[in-house]
């Protein structure tokens, strides 16, 4: 579960495996590298994203963007994404130009609903989700759809195993 205040996502800065894993899910604690790093990082240059994905029987998917970029606290972080390739399903691009919203600033584009208290985590929430990898981790499917997801992968009551999200350099 990632419920973080809007400081808290803009500070958070945890132990990673090599320098271009910005976000992990799994079994163990999630990890979130933090929007103010994020932008900092891919403010210096051209970046693309790799999202691996991994469900509980096994089954794995990816999906890479040729351009990524966070915006800086000013935008509220504002997510730019390039073109899309992978095994995925282009679920993320929905969500390509919102701000990140947290449980203290609701940036989402869903008049009169708080995507980050419906679906349990702070996100680049557009009329809510395609993609929630900062979801509540679960076991397979769900009867909500809060969990950690990618919705052209195994949909929005599926909990997946594994989430890496990975940036580069191009």
């Amino acid at each position: 579960m990632f419920i973080r205040s809007a400081q808290e996502s803009k500070d958070k800065y945890t132990k990673l495996i090599g320098a271009s894993i910005i976000k992990r899910t799994s079994a163990n604690q999630p990890n979130f590298k933090g929007n103010d790093n994020i932008h900092k990082i891919t403010s210096i240059g051209d970046y693309e994203l790799r999202i691996d994905l991994q469900d509980w029987q096994g089954q794995t998917w990816y999906a890479v963007y040729k351009s990524f970029r966070v915006g800086d606290e000013s935008t509220k972080y504002t997510l730019s994404l390039g073109s899309y390739t992978g095994t995925a399903g282009d679920s993320l691009s929905y969500q390509n130009g919102m701000k990140f919203s947290t449980y203290d600033q609701d940036n989402d584009a869903y008049n009169g609903v708080d995507c980050v208290a419906r679906d349990h985590a702070g996100w680049w929430y557009n009329m809510c989700h395609n993609v929630n990898i900062n979801g509540l981790y679960k076991k397979g499917k769900s009867n909500k759809h809060n969990v950690v997801s990618w919705n052209s992968a195994r949909g929005p009551y599926y909990s997946l195993k594994f989430v890496r999200m990975m940036i580069r350099r191009h």
